[in-house]
This record gives C-alpha cells, structure tokens and sequence, in this order.
C-alpha cells in the first residue's frame, strides 16, 4: 500500500505541478499585459505633455511677433479696417509715391493723404481718388470715434 501512496502522491504532484505551471504562465502574462498598458499609458501622458508644452510655446512666440515688423502691422491695420488687396495695394503706391518710408504712418498722420498731382497722376485719377477717400474717411473717422 505505501508503494501506491507514492505512486498516487507522485500523480498528484505532476497534476499539480502542471496546474501550477498553467497559473504560474497566466499571471505572468497578466503582469505583461498590465506592463505594457502601463508603459504606453506613460507614454500617452509624455506625448500629451509634450504636445501640450509646444503649442503653448508656439503661441506665446507668436503673439510676441505679432507686429515685430511694419509690413505685419502695415496688414493688421488694413485687416482691422476691412482694406480689400486692391486697396491695399493702393495704400502701398501712395506710401511709395510720398516717400514714406513706414506704411502705418498713414494710420497716423493725415497730412500724408495729399496727393500731388504733378508727382502721382495715376493716384489723382478720379477712381482712385475716390477709394483714397472713402479709405481715409474709414480710418480717421473710426479714430474720431473711439476718441
């Protein structure tokens, strides 16, 4: 009889240990599987972080040069006013003609808006002069206003 407990016991711990190996295998491929959700989780985090970190860096580059430079405000200032690309283009031959040398004076100083015939025939011409004048009108009579 103790030689069929042997056997019997020797049975049951193969069983087992197969078990114990089947189990042993599923919960290190558990641990592998929460590993691995773990690490792209980081990763996802990072990545967010990161992303996060360069549009807040590329915004605040952006609005410090906004007007660095006077053909940048020169456009602002025509966007604000609703100038077409026609008016625009305007502007810039009259800041050309008058020997301007910052196109946002006409912004400023209203003194700059008298045309010469002798100097600018193409800007005195009767179309012309009326889109200078409805220009001029939208811009001083807005700084009027806001005064």
């Amino acid at each position: 009889m103790p030689l069929i407990n042997v056997f019997a016991g020797q049975a049951f711990c193969l069983i087992a240990e197969g078990r114990v190996a089947a189990l042993r295998a599923g919960f290190q491929m558990q641990e592998t599987k929460s590993l691995t959700i773990g690490l792209v989780l980081i990763a996802a985090s990072f990545t967010v972080i990161l992303a996060t970190a360069l549009l807040y860096w590329f915004i605040q580059r952006r609005a410090a040069k906004r007007f660095c430079s006077p053909k940048k405000l020169f456009r602002e200032l025509c966007r604000v006013h609703h100038f077409s690309f026609p008016q625009r283009r305007l502007l810039a031959q009259l800041v050309k003609v008058g020997g301007v040398s910052d196109p946002n004076l006409l912004f400023i100083d209203s003194r700059l808006w008298i045309l010469d015939p002798s100097k600018n025939p193409k800007l005195c011409v009767a179309r012309n002069r009326r889109h200078l004048q409805k220009m001029q009108r939208a811009i001083y009579e807005r700084s009027a206003e806001a005064e």
